[in-house]
């Protein structure tokens, strides 16, 4: 099925989760030299975090 390493945060906020969130499990994601990093959350994701990670994805 899925190989590799797969690291899983579960956010419960009344905000919207920000890019300190994204970031801190990047660099978890490098230390730990998983695949993937995944952030699952009750709520929103900030816009401009969104818009910032789709200018990284398409590039």
């Amino acid at each position: 099925m899925f190989k590799g390493k797969y690291l899983v945060q579960c956010k419960r906020w009344n905000s919207s989760v920000g890019e300190p969130a994204v970031r801190d499990l990047y660099g978890v994601v490098l230390s730990e030299n998983a695949n993937k990093g995944i952030i699952i959350t009750n709520s929103s994701f900030q816009s401009k975090l969104l818009n910032s990670l789709m200018v990284r994805t398409l590039n």
